[in-house]
Parts: C-alpha cells; structure tokens; sequence
C-alpha cells in the first residue's frame, strides 16, 4: 500500500513532468464554486492543513501536494492527483481516501500564495503581478531539473498571462482558519 501510494503520489508526477505530458506543481488543489484553484507554500507551509479545511466544508480536492497542468489551446487546465489526502506530513503516514474527488480536468481559476503571518495579522490578499506571479509560478514547481529550465520558464512566462495569481496572508493560528478560508472563497467567486 505505501509502495503503491509513493509510486502515484511522488514517482508518477516526476515521470509526467519528464516526458513533457504535463507541469507538475507542487501545490494543495480544491475547487470553488466548480473553479480549481491551488494553494502554494513552502513544505509546512500550510498547503495540506488550507486543503483539508477546505474538504471538511465539502469542496472537490484535486490534489493535497501535486496538481498536474495541462496547456490547452483555451488555457490551462488544472488536472487532479492521486485520491487521497494527508493532512499531516508524516512520510509514515499514507492519509485517507477523498470521496468527493475530481474527476475531469478544469480551466485553472487562480493561484493563491500562502504567506505565514504573526497569529494576530490581518488576513489579506493581494493580486500579484509581472516578475512576483512569475516567481509564484517557479517556486511551485514539483521538481527542478536544470536541463528543463528554458522550457518551464517559458511556460510559466505563457502560463502567468492567464492564471491570476493572489498572495494571501495567513495568520499562524488554527483559530483563525475559517477567516483564510473565506477570504478565498469570496475571491474566487467574486464577479
């Protein structure tokens, strides 16, 4: 069971991004409102626990850690994982199952950048733009092999033309995880 779930949750997306099938982005992935959207952070960043809040109020995962992207000629397309979740990030522990799973890939609705901040900050999001949306895009990469460089720097260039790209503050505090939580929401289904 763990062989298998290694295999789909770490080998399987390396092997994807290396045969140029997909960008791979190392990022937690629910929908809202039917829209992907992804969360990004550093390792313990926060990305499985904003996940997991977001399955407990019923939204479709597509990812806990890996979301694959798919360059279509109408966008990008958001383009689900492996079924399960891991909330905490113990090698030893597999997670569980997720039920309400994606199924289809989706036009990518925007990316939101996880910022940690003092348990008493404001929690807020701002649209980043020019070279700040690019760097979001890179340090979400999954893997970085220098002799893809020129390529995944293209598609980045291409991919934040079209993807929207929002930094959200969010306070170093469980208590306070309903606030992220609907701050996101509002954005995302904001007209």
């Amino acid at each position: 069971q763990r062989l298998r779930f290694w295999i789909f949750h770490t080998f399987f997306p390396i092997v994807l991004e290396l045969e140029r099938i997909y960008r791979i982005l190392h990022v937690g992935s629910v929908e809202i409102a039917g829209k992907p959207v992804c969360f990004s952070a550093p390792s313990f960043g926060g990305k499985s626990t904003l996940t997991e809040y977001f399955i407990q109020k019923g939204h479709t995962m597509l990812c806990d850690d890996a979301v694959a992207i798919d360059k279509r000629d109408d966008g990008y397309y958001a383009v689900a994982s492996y079924p399960f979740h891991r909330p905490f990030r113990q090698p030893e522990v597999l997670g569980y199952p997720v039920k309400n799973f994606a199924t289809d890939p989706k036009p990518l609705h925007a990316v939101y950048l996880l910022e940690k901040s003092e348990p008493d900050a404001t929690v807020e999001i701002k649209e980043l733009k020019g070279i700040e949306k690019f760097k979001a895009f890179h340090f979400s990469s999954f893997v970085d092999f220098s002799f893809m460089k020129q390529e995944r720097f293209s598609f980045f260039t291409e991919m934040a033309k079209h993807v929207p790209v929002y930094s959200i503050k969010v306070p170093w505090d469980l208590e306070r995880l309903d606030e992220v939580y609907r701050a996101i929401v509002a954005k995302t289904t904001e007209a």
